[in-house]
C-alpha cells in the first residue's frame, strides 16, 4: 500500500512568534516491519482531550519534571559583524543536552541564508517558562551538522546537528543518556516529545507576545520504524509543531529516562489539510551514536 505525504520542518521565525517557517518536500511512503526486541513500558499516562496547554494538546512541564534538566531553547540568526544587534527575525528551535558543552538539535535550524554572514546561536536554560532577560544563556561556538544532511533533499533523514557551547551547561543541568543499542523500541511503544514551540495547531492564530514554555506530549505511540527515523501518532491532537524542531523525545524504561528521538518535522497525507495533528517524524538518535561520539569534544 502506498501513499504520498508532505514532510514539513518545524522551524519558527520571529520574536516570540509561534508561526511556522516550513520547508516542504514530498516523498514516497510505504509500510515496513522489523523484527525488534520488545521492551517494558512503564509510562502510559493518558491525555485529557480538553487540555490545550502544551506542545499542541499536551502538558505544561513543571520545575520538578526531570526532563527540564536536559531540554534547552535555541535562537539562531545571522549578523554581518559581532557588534550588530539581534535581528527581529530569528529561528526558534529546541535542543537537548548530550554533553557538558554539547547540545543535540536539528540541522535545519541553522540554514545558511548567507555564507558571508556570521551564525549566532543562543542557548537558553530556563526549566519551564523563558524570560529572555533573566534566563541563563550560553553561546554556541561551532555547529557540526551530520555529514549526510542535505537541506535540499528532505527524503534523506540525517537532520542532526551538534552545537558546541562556549562554556559548560549551568549547575542543575546534565546530559541525557541515549537509549542503549541493545534495546529496540517497537511499533506501539509509547514515547513523549518535548519542546518550546507552538502550543496550538496551525489553524489557531498565536499572539506574537506569547511566552516560551516547555511542554510535552505524553504516551504517543510509535506508528512506524524506518530504521533511521520514527513516525509517531498525533491524530488525537497532541504532538510536535512549529518551534519544536530539534527537541528531544524520551522513553522511560524501568524508571529511567532515555533519549530516543530528535524532532525532524511532521507529515500530512496528500489531500488533507495542513495540521500538526497528523504524524510526527523523529530522527532515531540510537542509529547515529557513532557520529555523535566522534563529533562531540573529547572532554564531554
Amino acid at each position: 500500500m502506498t501513499a504520498f505525504r508532505l514532510l514539513k520542518y518545524l522551524l519558527c521565525i520571529g520574536v516570540g512568534m509561534k508561526t511556522g517557517f516550513l520547508f516542504l518536500g514530498i516523498f514516497l511512503f510505504f509500510s515496513v516491519s522489523c523484527n525488534q526486541k520488545n521492551i517494558s513500558q512503564d509510562l502510559a499516562t493518558g491525555l485529557k482531550s480538553d487540555n490545550n496547554n502544551g506542545i499542541i494538546g499536551g502538558l505544561e512541564v513543571t520545575e520538578s519534571d526531570p526532563i527540564t534538566k536536559y531540554t534547552v531553547m535555541i535562537h539562531s540568526y545571522q549578523i554581518e559583524k559581532d557588534t550588530d544587534p539581534k535581528p527581529a527575525g530569528f529561528s526558534l528551535c529546541t535542543g537537548v543536552i548530550i554533553g557538558k558543552k554539547s547540545i543535540l538539535t536539528a540541522a535545519h535550524c541553522f540554514e545558511n541564508n548567507s555564507k558571508s554572514k556570521m551564525n549566532v546561536m543562543e542557548v537558553y536554560f530556563a526549566r519551564t517558562s523563558v524570560n529572555l532577560k533573566k534566563a541563563p544563556k550560553a553561546y554556541g561556538t561551532l555547529i557540526s551538522s551530520h555529514p549526510y544532511y542535505n537541506e535540499k533533499d528532505l527524503s534523506r533523514h540525517f537532520d542532526l546537528a551538534i552545537v558546541t557551547l562556549e562554556s559548560e551547561v549551568p549547575a542543575g543541568y546534565e546530559p541525557i543518556s541515549i537509549l542503549p543499542n541493545d534495546v529496540e523500541l517497537k511499533v506501539g511503544d509509547l514515547v513523549f516529545p518535548a519542546g518550546y514551540g507552538r502550543t496550538q495547531d496551525l489553524s489557531v492564530p498565536v499572539s506574537p507576545y506569547a511566552d516560551y514554555r516547555l511542554n510535552k506530549s505524553v504516551g504517543l505511540k510509535i506508528l512506524e520504524d524506518w530504521g533511521t527515523f520514527f513516525y509517531i501518532d498525533q491524530s488525537k491532537g497532541s504532538g510536535v509543531c512549529s518551534g519544536d524542531s530539534g527537541g528531544p523525545t524520551f522513553v522511560q524504561i524501568k524508571g529511567k529516562l532515555y533519549l530516543v528521538g530528535i524532532t525532524h518535522g511532521y507529515s500530512v497525507d496528500e489531500g488533507k489539510s495542513d495540521s500538526c495533528k497528523s504524524h510526527g517524524m523523529l530522527i532515531k538518535v540510537q542509529t547515529h551514536k557513532s557520529w555523535i561520539n566522534t563529533t562531540m569534544p573529547k572532554k564531554n
